[in-house]
């Protein structure tokens, strides 16, 4: 008899679709009710999200105060993960948008210089409200703590977190 497939809980389609509604439903606009999440903000915001421990160096290199987590949520395996494929696999990060957009909880926007701004629709706020988890509340939580990395340019993230990982922050 073969083996299994061993899939890991942390990467599956569902909990990273969970995970993605947090962001654009937390991040997604501004106080304006502006949209703000590019693409690629997307993937700075979601890489952190996933990994924590990296949040409070990449805050500081960006001039931002930094913020308490619980060492639970810093000291896990996933949390100390060097996996950067969010960051680069634009492939896994469209599936994700997919599958919300499948479902209705994406709303897409284009903005004046027509690029496609992200954000929860009414139906995907609906359904996260729905969902009343330690898990969901945690990754709302810290959602909301690093709103200061939303505001600013994909590009100036991606560079901190880039040299975090070359040690060099």
């Amino acid at each position: 008899m073969g083996k299994l497939p061993y899939i890991d809980a942390d990467d599956t389609l569902e909990l990273n679709s969970i995970i993605l509604l947090v962001i654009l439903s937390a991040l997604g606009k501004n106080r304006n009710s502006t949209p703000v999440l590019n693409f690629e903000k997307i993937q700075c915001l979601f890489y952190l999200i996933k990994n924590p421990s990296k949040i409070n160096d990449v805050l500081l290199a960006n001039d931002r105060n930094v913020i308490f987590f619980e060492s639970k949520i810093i000291y896990t395996i996933a949390s100390q993960s060097i996996n950067v494929d969010i960051l680069y696999s634009r492939s896994k990060l469209k599936t994700i948008i997919k599958n919300l957009a499948l479902h209705g909880f994406l709303d897409v926007f284009s903005d004046e210089s027509n690029e496609i701004q992200y954000c929860a629709s009414e139906k995907g706020e609906v359904f996260l409200r729905g969902i009343d988890t330690a898990y969901v509340s945690r990754i709302s939580s810290i959602a909301i703590k690093i709103k200061p990395l939303a505001s600013q340019s994909a590009q100036k993230t991606i560079k901190s977190i880039n040299k975090l990982l070359a040690g060099q922050l």
